[in-house]
């Protein structure tokens, strides 16, 4: 999925009504001359995200997990019928990590 697709999916799952149209500073929202929404850089919208979806993204805390990846979420694989985690490497920027891997689990719930 693209960013915007990412965005909008994300959006519709939450119940927030958009225009279509994706700018630097997000998705435009219906409600509000300059409203715009992005998860992906914003830690209020993702935060609001986050609460409206139920979904909180987890950073790997025991041995046993990946250090280098966040998780948020599953996805059922019909191949070989499991439930996987959506992951994000970490990186540089655990934060942007963070907000990417809820988005994704957001949208990849509502259009799965």
């Amino acid at each position: 999925m693209t960013d915007r697709e990412l965005l909008e999916a994300a959006a519709k799952a939450v119940g927030l009504s958009s225009t279509g149209e994706v700018y630097a500073l997000g998705l435009k929202l219906l409600d509000g001359p300059h409203n715009y929404w992005n998860p992906l850089a914003s830690n209020s919208d993702a935060f609001q995200l986050a609460v409206a979806s139920g979904q909180f993204p987890s950073f790997p805390l025991r041995r046993s997990c990946d250090p280098r990846v966040v998780h948020c979420g599953r996805y059922w694989d019909s191949r070989d019928s499991m439930w996987y985690p959506y992951e994000e490497p970490l990186g540089s920027d655990p934060g942007a990590a963070a907000r990417r891997v809820l988005v994704r689990a957001v949208a990849g719930d509502f259009v799965e």
